[in-house]
């Protein structure tokens, strides 16, 4: 039988030890929520958080330079375009990376030719040598009158020009030459500030050089598309330069000058050829000739031929 006095007992000592268990996990439970920022966050927010924190400063010093590379990198392209450098090498350098020429440039002993300083460019297409020389030293005089480099008692054929001579080795392309000669005669890498207003004559008168010289590619990538719009009419104006023997300016004079524009002249030439073609194949005869030739800004500044006419 059991004594109900000893049950009691036992229920009484039960209930304290739950009564105190019960305040134990209370406390602790308290303490836990109490501890830190009054806010409360659940675990998921707790992970969330973090996570935000740790990216947070982990991206933004990378954010930052990673910014402000781009920043660097626009501001140094934006100065290589839009500063024009004073120093015609480096003027040559730029044209060259804008051709998509690539090149090795080395530095050459330019005063062992009378030249102040001078460059050889070695490129997949062949290589040449440009020089720079002061305009009234003996020895550009020289080059001018000999059309060649002096180095002792050799002379290299050269092109001589603006103060510059330039020589190709043997290995380069006609290619090559056609673009260097076009980048060294059709624009003036001595003078960056020059614009359209100044003396389109000269332009004029480098067109009928080219044919004189006998470089007709050249003469021809100095029509303007309106006188050779395609290959074909190009092929003709090739094959009519090709036809003159000799070509000699006589005169230049301007003409109706009351059309006269900011984009367009007209000037009256007077030429001295001769041709083994006969005249109806492409109008030139032997002796003086007379041509009514128009210019237009078209390019980088240049102004070309538009048109060249037997009458006003």
């Amino acid at each position: 039988m059991v004594d109900f006095r000893t049950f009691r007992m036992k229920q009484v000592f039960l209930s304290i030890c739950m009564i105190v268990t019960a305040v134990f996990m209370f406390g602790y439970t308290a303490a836990g929520c109490n501890k830190g920022p009054a806010t409360s966050i659940t675990p998921t927010e707790t992970a969330v958080a973090k996570s935000a924190v740790t990216t947070q400063s982990e991206m933004k010093p990378a954010a930052k330079t990673s910014v402000s590379k781009i920043q660097e990198t626009t501001t140094a392209t934006m100065t290589a375009k839009e500063t024009v450098s004073d120093d015609p090498f480096i003027r040559l350098d730029d044209t060259l990376d804008d051709m998509n020429i690539y090149f090795q440039k080395t530095w050459m002993a330019a005063e062992a030719i009378g030249s102040k300083e001078g460059y050889k460019y070695a490129t997949r297409n062949g290589t040449f040598e440009l020089y720079l020389y002061d305009v009234e030293s003996d020895a550009y005089k020289a080059a001018i009158k000999n059309n060649a480099i002096a180095l002792g008692d050799t002379l290299f054929p050269a092109f001589i020009k603006d103060g510059f001579a330039l020589y190709f080795y043997d290995n380069a392309t006609e290619e090559l030459r056609t673009k260097i000669k076009v980048i060294l005669f059709q624009s003036n890498l001595q003078e960056p500030q020059k614009t359209q207003s100044v003396k389109h004559q000269e332009d004029l008168l480098q067109f009928f050089s080219f044919i004189s010289d006998g470089d007709f590619t050249l003469a021809v990538r100095q029509l303007a598309v309106q006188a050779a719009p395609n290959d074909a009419m190009s092929r003709q104006w090739l094959a009519n330069f090709q036809s003159l023997k000799s070509l000699k300016v006589v005169s230049v004079e301007q003409a109706s000058l009351e059309q006269w524009t900011d984009e367009w002249e007209c000037y009256k030439v007077t030429l001295d050829v001769t041709t083994g073609e006969p005249p109806e194949k492409y109008g030139w005869e032997n002796g003086q000739n007379i041509r009514w030739i128009t210019l237009i800004p078209q390019g980088g500044g240049f102004w070309k031929i538009s048109a060249i006419a037997m009458s006003p």
